[in-house]
């Protein structure tokens, strides 16, 4: 091992062990510590109130109806556009992908807007029954796992097209000759191979459930409707327990526990089973013939990619440009006073720049760390590199409020020496930005590296060149588009980032998410749309650029 690949390793361990290891670490002992000394008292505590009970198994019911409901959408609109001779499949693709970058609480906000109780749903159903009851409630369960679904379908069928696209049509022409039907096919075969991508995706979505907090508390508080998220958030702002904060450790590591498991069952449900999707052979994929179905099959395929992207955003753009909320969309009682309103509040322009700086910070210095960690995971493979995956890939098995909690408890106190407290400062954020990011840029940098023939960067070595030279002439500009790719696809994410900066934001400090979410909770729900609306438009600006740059459509299709 050179001097170099020490020192990088020193660096990222270094690096990881202060960002993921250390809160990690924090938050277990914390959840074990009551006045300086070791107890269970903390847990005695949270398994004694029938509160918590009630969000541990609110949180379950919707997380797995939502993950269920959402594997059978995403998958079946991943075969059709990937599979089948369906029309529109491009249109399709681009609704989805756009829905992808919007922010699950901002859809719920949306849906609010469009079946709560003043609705248009509501009020259309009133008008023309002359009825003084609610049709619908959005407010709940119900509307909890409703958004949950539309948003995790898109998740899904995100991650399965790929997977799709990658099954050898040998196996398919093969039943088709013995006289297997189209869903004997897709039940039989299709399915059967891609059950690890099944899995994967199905585990993603239903972490990311579990762990979100801006769609229960949208569409739960008004009813006290509580899950594990809202329930520590409610934990932490309960000043008048002595131990609320170790009780929020406690909690998170139920968080923790239901993750880990779901991961084991994962694990264990494939172990010792093969399922190939690729071969030497280059194959491309045979597309299912649907007939007379083939027309109906694209119009409901764009009617729901438009029901689940465009009819949310239509909903907070009328609430947007109507003078007061509650009152009919009509020519009348449209205005642009509320662009105007927020864009003269000082909480927009804090907001604004602390969200832009956030995320450019935190998108380069994920990609950075994550650039490091997978050339001494991927490249120098060094006997290091095994514990350095391990914990650059922590983060995505713990739940985002885990990680807030953790980071919360972790710098919480004034650094020793420098006596400096990240605490209600905008660094808090970065920090916790960074640590919960750094994975996603480990994955995608990572999976590029491993297609790099070590031989080019041997041959470089060989000839002279230093560590430098080969990174700037050869491992760079043949993984550029997955490094943009990266940074990208941690830039949106921080941008409209809500689970992590509900718990870690104070005054001053605010973010464009916790701004809406503080508008909407104050009532202000024309303002909150306004401010949602630049959010979108400001992701759809990004999204259009770095597509430019970097064929972002092509890499995540």
């Amino acid at each position: 091992m050179n001097r170099t690949n020490k020192g990088m390793i020193l660096l990222a361990a270094l690096l990881l062990a202060v960002l993921i290891g250390y809160p990690v670490c924090i938050i277990l002992i914390r959840s074990f510590t009551l006045n300086g000394g070791f107890t269970l008292e903390n847990y005695k505590e949270v398994f004694s109130d029938v509160r918590n009970y009630e969000a541990l198994l609110h949180s379950l019911w919707v997380s797995v109806c939502a993950t269920v409901l959402s594997t059978v959408i995403g998958c079946g609109a991943a075969y059709f556009t990937t599979r089948t001779d369906m029309p529109f499949k491009k249109s399709i693709h681009r609704l989805f992908l756009f829905n992808f970058f919007i922010p699950p609480f901002i859809i719920a906000m949306a849906w609010q807007q469009i079946l709560g109780p003043v609705g248009v749903v509501n009020r259309w159903y009133q008008e023309i029954t002359g009825s003084t009851e609610k049709l619908v409630t959005i407010y709940g369960q119900n509307g909890i796992i409703f958004v949950f679904t539309l948003s995790g379908s898109v998740m899904v069928y995100m991650v399965m097209k790929s997977n799709f696209e990658k099954i050898q049509s040998s196996l398919e022409e093969a039943a088709v000759i013995t006289g297997a039907s189209s869903f004997q096919i897709f039940k039989d075969i299709v399915m059967p191979v891609l059950k690890p991508s099944v899995y994967s995706a199905m585990i993603l979505v239903f972490v990311s459930n579990i762990s979100n907090y801006g769609v229960p508390s949208v569409l739960g508080f008004h009813v006290s409707y509580y899950t594990l998220t809202t329930r520590i958030h409610q934990v932490l702002e309960d000043f008048s327990m002595t131990n609320n904060m170790e009780v929020a450790a406690s909690l998170s590591a139920v968080l923790v526990i239901i993750t880990v498991l779901t991961l084991t069952a994962k694990d264990r449900m494939l172990k010792g089973k093969e399922f190939t999707l690729i071969t030497g052979k280059s194959e491309k994929a045979a597309l299912n013939e649907l007939g007379v179905w083939r027309k109906w099959a694209g119009i409901l395929w764009v009617v729901y990619g438009i029901f689940v992207t465009v009819c949310p955003i239509l909903s907070i753009l009328a609430t947007s440009l109507t003078k007061a909320y509650g009152l009919p969309f009509s020519v009348k009682n449209m205005s642009l006073k509320n662009f105007a309103t927020v864009f003269q509040m000082p909480l927009f322009q804090r907001a604004m720049g602390n969200s832009l700086f956030l995320a450019f910070t935190a998108a380069f210095l994920a990609v950075g760390i994550g650039f490091v960690v997978a050339y001494l995971c991927v490249m120098a493979k060094t006997r290091f590199s095994r514990p350095l995956e391990f914990v650059i890939t922590m983060p995505g098995a713990i739940p985002g409020t885990v990680m807030a909690i953790a980071i919360i408890l972790a710098w919480l106190r004034p650094v020793p020496v420098f006596g400096f407290s990240f605490y209600n400062t905008i660094w808090i954020i970065l920090i916790a930005y960074v640590a919960n990011y750094t994975t996603q840029a480990f994955r995608t940098i990572s999976g590029s590296m491993y297609q790099i023939n070590r031989s080019l960067e041997e041959a470089a070595v060989i000839s002279g060149a230093s560590l430098a030279k080969v990174m700037t002439t050869i491992v760079i500009p043949l993984i550029r588009e997955s490094v943009g790719t990266a940074w990208f696809l941690i830039f949106i994410p921080c941008l409209r980032e809500l689970t992590l900066s509900i718990f870690l934001w104070s005054s001053g400090n605010e973010t464009l998410a916790t701004a809406i979410f503080t508008l909407q909770e104050a009532g202000n729900y024309t303002a909150a749309c306004a401010l949602s609306i630049v959010i979108i438009g400001l992701i759809a600006l990004m999204n259009m650029a770095m597509g430019k740059i970097f064929h972002m459509e092509e890499t995540m299709g």
